[in-house]
């Protein structure tokens, strides 16, 4: 007998992200498919093929975790409850669902305290209010053992945002608009172009590329506007939005830094970091031992720090000497944050958090169960913010000591932004303002 997959199991797969351990090497996906069917016979025959692969070397499958039930068993949660966000008089909900052969029964909790009345497979509140605040959770159970779900979370806010304007571009918005001194918004596209919008939400002008714009611009004390573009060159462009020049840099899809002299310093695909002067002339390019992704930091003293594909933060002089570089185990996807004292601290794919002292030295590494591609954020009293592919938010001291960690609905990659003790994950689609 071989079991087939129906359509109404098909539902039910789920795909998960995964990192190879040890290497830092992301897989397509992996899959999880739980499904029952009848049979008569006393015997079980599971045959596991890999249909429509294609040739290519990189191209694997596997099989893991294989469990065979013979009659009724125990329930699997094949859905958990999710993080919810409402304000005050707003209805919010959790739902679970969950496969088992004996009927199944619910009970849901508050603060680990059971909630009475809630036996249904999905939990309602309405008129929720900051009493409501906290931590859910959900067993479900049958006669043969019983499931909790992991905790979840209900974030109660005071009133919902107004929205004042929302603009929209000719595709999606990847990255953080910039805000020039007279109040200017600058937001690229993926159309292609850069948008300059003023303070009410009407476009001042676009300056158009002949690729995607995934990067945030740069704003310099010139009032010129810098960002890079998949056409494969850095642009520079003046507050009325003409053309300043563009330099060919192999694409980008980091974000330039500006020094005090308003140098520009990028990094790009192929491997290499380049140092731009205001007027567009090359100052300096150094190569490292892979592709970057992230964007440069730049100290008080004007020290440089750039992670890369190959594990290493590279610190370089303002002249572009070199004044070390630090391997982690993993890829460096996201930007370095610099402390008050100097500290740099820069996640990895590896799924630690590190604590790197201005000459190059660890002084602590905080792991974490998932890749960190998030780049932190640094609270007014050292905290350390930020998001692991372990779908949590940290909070670190600056000793590298835990203050406190929060779930959230999925692996996020997004930086965090920091504004008055508060954080905000940036993942617009499209611009508002509120």
């Amino acid at each position: 007998m071989v079991p087939a997959c129906t359509t109404d199991e098909r539902a039910r797969l789920r795909t998960i992200p995964w990192v190879t351990p040890g290497t830092g090497v992301r897989l397509t996906r992996c899959i999880i498919l739980a499904f029952s069917f009848p049979h008569a016979e006393s015997s079980l025959i599971l045959n596991f093929t890999g249909a429509g692969l294609q040739e290519i070397t990189d191209e694997n499958w596997g099989l893991d975790n294989v469990a065979v039930f013979a009659g009724a068993v125990p329930p699997t949660l094949t859905y958990g409850p999710q993080n919810q966000y409402a304000a005050v008089g707003d209805a919010a909900a959790f739902t679970t669902r969950a496969a088992g052969a004996v009927d199944m029964t619910y009970k849901w909790f508050f603060h680990e305290v059971p909630l009475p009345a809630q036996t249904n497979a999905t939990l309602s509140i309405t008129n929720v209010q900051f009493t409501d605040a906290g931590t859910y959770s959900v067993r479900v159970s049958n006669t043969l053992g019983f499931v909790d779900s992991p905790p979840v979370s209900l974030t109660v806010f005071a009133s919902r945002p107004e929205k004042l304007w929302e603009f929209a571009t000719g595709r999606g918005i990847s990255a953080p608009p910039a805000l020039g001194r007279d109040g200017t918004i600058y937001v690229g596209s993926v159309d292609g172009k850069l948008y300059a919008l003023d303070a009410g939400g009407s476009n001042k002008w676009f300056f158009a590329t002949t690729a995607p714009v995934v990067c945030s611009p740069s704003v310099g004390v010139s009032d010129q506007i810098y960002f890079g573009s998949r056409d494969g060159r850095l642009h520079a462009v003046m507050p009325s939005g003409s053309n300043a020049w563009a330099k060919a840099t192999t694409g980008l899809d980091d974000s330039p830094a500006l020094a005090a002299d308003e140098t520009i310093y990028v990094g790009g695909p192929n491997a290499t970091i380049y140092a731009f002067m205001p007027n567009g002339n090359s100052r300096w390019t150094r190569t490292t031992g892979a592709w970057i992704e992230s964007s440069p930091a730049i100290a008080t003293n004007g020290s440089v720090y750039i992670g890369s594909q190959d594990g290493r933060l590279y610190a370089k002089a303002a002249s572009g000497a070199s004044l070390w570089s630090f391997l982690t185990s993993g890829a460096i996807d996201s930007s370095p944050a610099i402390a008050n004292d100097g500290t740099i601290y820069v996640g990895s794919t590896d799924k630690r958090l590190y604590a790197i002292s201005p000459n190059g030295t660890n002084k602590w590494v905080f792991p974490t169960g998932g890749a960190i591609e998030s780049s932190p954020a640094i609270g007014s009293d050292g905290t350390i913010y930020f998001c692991s592919d372990d779908r949590k938010l940290y909070a670190i001291n600056p000793d590298g000591t835990e203050k406190w960690e929060f779930p959230t609905d999925v692996p996020v990659a997004s930086s965090l932004l920091m504004s008055m003790e508060r954080l905000a994950e940036c993942t617009k689609s499209t611009l508002a303002a509120t």
